[in-house]
């Protein structure tokens, strides 16, 4: 039987505390692959510039956090530089 367009195949939608469709072994080893490569990870971040760390961050905070408006656009370079330095003095910690 075809769907209908517009009208879904779930009406109720996916249900609450259900899990993402991502399977827990693929999560695992990309988390054993990060925690291997973590000290790489860290010496090509820091060859990059200012605008090329902040824009690597904002790539990775979307798949940590809910998408932020686009205010990386309106801040100034000494801004960016400011926020990149705090950044520096916890990763550091």
């Amino acid at each position: 039987m075809r769907y209908t367009k517009g009208i879904s195949g779930n009406p109720y939608g996916r249900p609450k505390g259900s899990k993402n469709k991502t399977p827990e072994q693929l999560r695992a080893i990309l988390q054993a692959f990060l925690s291997e490569s973590i000290e790489d990870i860290k010496q090509e971040y820091n060859k990059l510039n200012a605008a090329q760390k902040l824009q690597y961050l904002d790539k990775l905070l979307c798949h940590v956090l809910p998408k932020p408006k686009e205010i990386v656009e309106t801040l100034t370079d000494e801004q960016l530089d400011t926020i990149i330095k705090k950044l520096k003095e916890q990763y550091e910690q």
